[in-house]
């Protein structure tokens, strides 16, 4: 009898064991900082981290496509698709 309470004993503290490193190797997804702002992107509407965002050059002029609207971009290149053929259209999810 004493060796099934042994036996329960170790095979208790070896799940328990497990289950504390199977949750240490979980990866945490990275978060951003609390209060960071965030920007959408005048063409695709993707939103970004404000310093990770492109700023129009031409804020203090009034734009074509939206005039008196401060823009910002995702990328280099829809920042030149922008300036080009204006906004992508929206589209909405079914």
């Amino acid at each position: 009898m004493a060796r099934l309470i042994i036996v329960a004993t170790l095979l208790w503290l070896g799940w328990l064991f497990y289950r504390r490193l199977k949750r240490q190797r979980k990866p945490h997804p990275p978060t951003p900082a609390s209060g960071e702002a965030m920007v959408r992107c005048a063409y695709c509407h993707v939103h970004v981290a404000r310093h990770d965002a492109l700023e129009d050059p031409h804020t203090n002029e009034l734009s074509r496509h939206l005039p008196g609207e401060k823009h910002w971009f995702c990328c280099p290149d829809h920042q030149a698709r922008f300036i080009s053929n204006g906004p992508q259209p929206r589209r909405r999810s079914p």
